[in-house]
């Protein structure tokens, strides 16, 4: 009887084992109890996602600021030597205002060469988003059509001075000497307007009243002594710099998207459907390109 018994205790363990593996719990659970349980794990995990995005720190804002000096020779192809000396009037120093979001450049001209300024900004790549500055190019990123994104990054790229040929996007398509003669005309249209915009800014014609304050925040900062990271003073201008030149830059690259996208759409009235497709199989090409430096006068 004892024997007998012993194996009875043995079955039912072994199907109490059985069941807490199949089920998880020995008590079966109702359909509202499961609907419950999973609601407070849903809060929980909701819970959790708020409160880390609640606890993450804020960018660090901090702008710190450093002068760079530009020359360049009188021949500007040779280096700077006895026989090569500098040419004052096209040399210039640059300004550079590092923060989370990138660098700002503000390019000090000879008052000689008529030009006053010139701003351009590098934002910071290991970023996804910023905080004053909103990237031109996150739209181009967005585009889920092969063709137009390949040739939208490569009509932007254009437009910042890199070029579409030797190998480009609109080479592998094998343009006709027609197509060709089109696409030159439409280029050297956008590439005047961008010029305008960018020669605009450095005499003080593009947006003027914007321009003017944008200078006058800048030479507010100058004229403040202090170190921008350290001194509470000069980093308020220095912000206040930075946000309204920000500001202005985004002025000045909706305007030249309008003579971009006016280009895209001229190269796309004349593509064929063909050559769209080669155009939009070469989607890998569209990359951003790095940033050219701050500009350099001509001789």
């Amino acid at each position: 009887m004892e024997h007998s018994r012993s194996g009875f205790e043995k079955e039912g363990s072994c199907k109490a084992n059985q069941r807490v593996r199949k089920g998880g719990f020995i008590m079966d659970l109702t359909i509202g109890q499961k609907i419950g349980i999973g609601f407070i794990i849903l809060v929980f995990i909701t819970a959790g996602v708020y409160l880390y995005y609640g606890l993450k720190p804020a960018p660090d804002m901090t702008i710190s600021s450093w002068i760079e000096n530009h020359p360049v020779g009188v021949d500007q192809t040779r280096k700077i030597g006895p026989t090569n000396p500098i040419d004052v009037k096209s040399s210039t120093r640059v300004r550079i205002f590092a923060c989370f979001d990138g660098k700002l450049y503000v390019t000090e001209f000879n008052p000689e060469s008529g030009n006053k300024y010139s701003f351009s900004f590098h934002p910071d790549s290991r970023h996804k988003s910023y905080v004053l500055y909103q990237d031109p190019w996150t739209r181009l990123e967005s585009i889920s059509d092969p063709y137009l994104k390949t040739i939208s990054f490569a009509a932007y790229a254009d437009a910042e001075g890199n070029r579409l040929g030797g190998g480009g996007v609109l080479r592998r398509a094998k343009l006709t000497s027609d197509q060709l003669d089109a696409e030159l005309i439409a280029r050297k249209k956008m590439e005047a307007d961008v010029s305008l915009i960018d020669h605009g800014c450095e005499l003080g014609t593009f947006k003027p009243e914007i321009y003017q304050k944008v200078v006058a925040a800048y030479t507010a900062y100058v004229a403040q002594s202090g170190d921008p990271t350290k001194d509470a003073a000069k980093a308020i201008l220095a912000m206040k710099f930075l946000k309204v030149a920000v500001e202005y830059l985004q002025l000045m690259d909706k305007d030249k998207a309008i003579a971009i996208d006016k280009y895209i759409a001229d190269i796309g009235s004349i593509l064929t459907q063909d050559q769209k497709k080669i155009i939009g199989d070469n989607v890998r090409l569209a990359v951003r390109p790095r940033p050219l430096p701050p500009p350099v006068l001509a001789g």
